[in-house]
């Protein structure tokens, strides 16, 4: 089973922002800021996720979702731009999923990832075919509380 490791280094009201590594590749994320794990408002907690390839009516497309998350369901791994907290006015794409992208840019005056579409496909790619596991953690001296 192909391992991936998400390391976030930044956890602000635009986003939490992080670096995925796969195989030697690394890729921008950004997910929703922390805000206790609730619901569609918040990233998932640090963890190691067995990530399985399934269909997304949402995306009406197939998508890595995150399994076994504490209280959470179809936490995927999908595109977008931003991940920031609506209820302060940021734009977001994310409902508690990862957003994978190429880098970190200001993009409309938000903060986001860019080349969406572009990383998840070579994603898809690195870890095709099967599960593989995903490990998140922050960046040693970068909390969320």
């Amino acid at each position: 089973m192909v391992n991936a490791t998400l390391t976030r280094n930044e956890y602000t009201d635009w986003g939490t922002f992080g670096v995925l590594k796969v195989k030697g590749v690394a890729f921008a994320t950004v997910e929703l800021p922390w805000r206790g794990n609730k619901k569609k408002i918040s990233c998932i907690p640090e963890g190691t996720y067995i990530c399985k390839f399934t269909d997304s009516k949402k995306f009406k497309r197939s998508l890595y979702e995150l399994q076994e998350v504490p209280d959470r369901s179809e936490v995927k791994i999908h595109m977008g731009n931003w991940a920031g907290d609506k209820k302060m006015g940021y734009r977001t794409d994310s409902e508690g999923c990862i957003i994978i992208g190429s880098l970190k840019r200001l993009i409309d005056e938000q903060w986001g990832v860019n080349l969406s579409n572009v990383s998840l496909a070579k994603l898809h790619e690195l870890v095709s075919p099967g599960d593989f596991q995903l490990t998140i953690q922050n960046k040693q001296g970068v909390s969320h509380d």
